[in-house]
């Protein structure tokens, strides 16, 4: 009877360690509470945009990323609590663009500007239209 008692405080040791494991995993993406919109210098359709929006969507607090190339705009949904925008110019630079905080809006803003709300799929290849 013991050895089932062992057995069993083992394999129940063993399912709470890999939930443990499992939820370090679980990455989870933040909630926009506000939209930054940059104007970067020298973005291109092709991998500019795709490395801007690697960068920036790998970066805490950030909920989407947005590229309008040819208007040489990227439109960031992020948590406020948790990135500010200057931080978003400087990762932005990191991939090798200079940019500058064009305007701040809430999401709210965002929709009444667009008609929608930010994209939460990330990157528009370049072919996303921001209204200005």
């Amino acid at each position: 009877m013991d050895k089932i008692k062992l057995v069993n405080i083992l394999l129940a040791v063993t399912a709470v360690g890999l939930l443990v494991l499992a939820a370090f995993q679980v990455r989870i993406r933040p909630v926009a509470d506000q939209v930054v919109i940059l104007k970067a210098a020298g973005l291109k359709v092709d991998d500019s945009a795709r490395k801007i929006v690697q960068t920036l969507s790998n970066a805490t607090g950030v909920a989407t990323v947005e590229v309008a190339a040819e208007e040489g705009l990227v439109a960031v949904g992020y948590d406020s609590r948790q990135v500010s925008p200057d931080a978003l110019v400087a990762m932005v630079g990191g991939a090798g663009h200079g940019s500058e905080v064009w305007r701040v809006l809430s999401i709210g803003e965002f929709k009444e500007l667009t008609g929608r709300y930010p994209r939460r799929t990330g990157g528009c290849e370049g072919n996303c239209r921001i209204a200005r």
